[in-house]
């Protein structure tokens, strides 16, 4: 969190793209938000995801509703250590929107967790700070 310019997207990038990070999650994904996010633009966030974790989307996922999306992601996330960026974040309204969509398979030995999965909000605002 913090204003724009001071680095934040360059610094989570350079830890995206570090071969240290790569090996260490199964899979990784990268979606920028729109500033003007609504349930309008889930769908692209969802494609935008679904390219970065199975490929370039084909006709059939292209054709497929916003719920039917959500499943083909999270059944490809099932399972997988996963690292997730959503960046430039404006509004808590994307995390609600798709907070469902992330599998709750990691298994929990004390503050350990087994799978390590990550999901990484970019955000210049205090007003999009999450709570888990």
């Amino acid at each position: 969190m913090g204003m724009g310019g001071i680095g934040k997207t360059t610094l989570a990038r350079t830890l995206y793209d570090d071969p240290s990070v790569i090996s260490h999650f199964d899979t990784r994904a990268w979606a920028t938000i729109s500033q003007d996010y609504n349930k309008q633009n889930l769908r692209d966030v969802l494609l935008s995801l679904l390219g970065c974790v199975i490929g370039k989307p084909n006709d059939e996922i292209l054709s497929k509703r916003d719920d039917e999306l959500a499943l083909c992601f999270h059944q490809a996330l099932k399972g997988r250590r996963y690292l997730i960026v959503f960046d430039d974040m404006w509004d808590v309204k994307l995390w609600d929107d798709t907070r469902r969509f992330f599998p709750d398979d990691t298994m929990e030995v004390g503050s350990l967790s087994l799978l390590g999965n990550q999901v990484l909000l970019i955000t210049p605002t205090q007003e999009a700070r999450i709570t888990k």
